[in-house]
């Protein structure tokens, strides 16, 4: 507690951030649109986003080398995931 008696809140800003998305379907719009809420700038690569479904999400489509920021990786279950080493 500070010396003022308020508690200390620390956090990192992200209005005005960019969040990279691996991976835009159900999940990944999701995060989008919340990312979005926040005024973050959203980027995203997945190579089945169409042109007009990234309009309609409100991100921009990237390479994957553009990816930055913050990253949220979207995609999936394979069973190559599950498997034990």
């Amino acid at each position: 507690m500070a010396a003022s008696g308020k508690i200390a809140v620390h956090g990192v800003e992200l209005f005005g951030k960019t969040l990279g998305l691996i991976g835009c379907g159900n999940i990944g719009g999701i995060v989008a649109d919340r990312a979005i809420g926040l005024k973050m700038r959203v980027i995203a690569y997945d190579p089945y986003l169409t042109d007009a479904r990234a309009v309609e999400l409100g991100v921009e489509k990237v390479g994957l080398d553009q990816i930055s920021s913050a990253l949220g990786l979207y995609h999936p279950a394979h069973p190559v995931d599950r498997s034990d080493p």
